[in-house]
Order: C-alpha cells, then structure tokens, then sequence
C-alpha cells in the first residue's frame, strides 16, 4: 500500500513504476560504484577477514559445489582452470576454449608441433611462454607431447628450435 497518496492508491501501475525504478539505477550506477570502490578500499583488511571467515566456516560447502561443478561443467571447468594457471602465472589472461583446442589438434594433425609424433598425449604448448608474459589465447597454443613440452620450459620458440639444434636433438635440421 502506497501512503503518499490519500486512500493508499499508487500513482503509477507496477511496470511504470519498475520503469522509474531501472531509469533510477542506470542514472546511479556511476556512483553506486564508486562509493563502493571507496568503501571496499577503506575497508580492505576487516573485509578480507570476513571473507576468510566465510571460507573457513564453509570450506565443505564450497568444496562440493566445486566436485559437483567440475562433474557436472567440465568444458566450462577445464576454461576456467587454465585462465586461472594463466592469471597466477602473471600472464595475459585470454582463453583457449574446448572447441578451439580441439580445432587447434585438428590443424595440426592431432601429432606434436616440434617432434611431428603422432598418437601419444598432448599437451597445450605456449609459443611465447606463458611464464614470461605471452597470452594464453588460442594464436599462442600449439600441441606438444610431454618430452618437447617440458624440453621447451619456458623458452621462446627460437631459442627452444636453437637449443634442438645444438643438442643434435633435431635431426635432418
């Protein structure tokens, strides 16, 4: 019941006044954010308390939510694991989704980018590595079976080519 007006009518019917209602919270969207950055900013360390006890008092919770998610999500899951391996890194953070591996695989003949071998395990192989600054985005992957991939480290391709080359791994180069 509105009290404003005498009888406790509305002045408005229900979508107007939702109308009214979104126009208002797109007028103050700017501020609302900025009050609460400053409030957030102010309040950093009683805040990272409050959500470090959230955490522990509902750690079980929140460990099965994550089982259930990984079960039930596992493209989405296996998308958000590597841009976080990629934030916490320090890299660029992009995505290479599922489907973009895949075509990935396919360009490449489902065998390893620097050993051409086909039918073994592979693993997404960051040209410019990921530990130095290069993206996690899909111009940036290329498939690579165990042995090359943890040859590589954290070289760049032309340095990981020239070390091949030196080492005599590559033959015929």
């Amino acid at each position: 019941m509105n009290r404003t007006q005498p009888g406790g009518r509305q002045s408005y019917c229900k979508p107007c006044m939702n109308e009214l209602n979104r126009a208002s919270t797109r007028r103050h969207r700017a501020r609302k954010l900025a009050y609460g950055a400053a409030y957030r900013a102010a309040n950093r360390a009683e805040l990272a308390q409050k959500d470090k006890e959230y955490y522990l008092a509902h750690r079980q919770e929140r460990y099965e939510y994550t089982k259930l998610y990984r079960r039930t999500r596992p493209s989405k899951y296996w998308e958000w694991d590597k841009r976080a391996k990629a934030k916490r890194k320090g890299s660029i953070v992009g995505t290479v989704t599922k489907t973009e591996w895949e075509q990935v695989l396919t360009d490449f003949n489902h065998a390893c980018a620097y050993c051409l071998r086909r039918g073994i395990a592979l693993t997404q192989d960051h040209i410019i590595p990921v530990s130095v600054g290069g993206p996690h985005q899909v111009a940036n992957v290329v498939p690579a079976c165990g042995f090359c991939n943890s040859s590589k480290h954290n070289r760049s391709l032309l340095e990981f080519l020239r070390h091949q080359i030196t080492t005599g791994a590559l033959s015929g180069a």
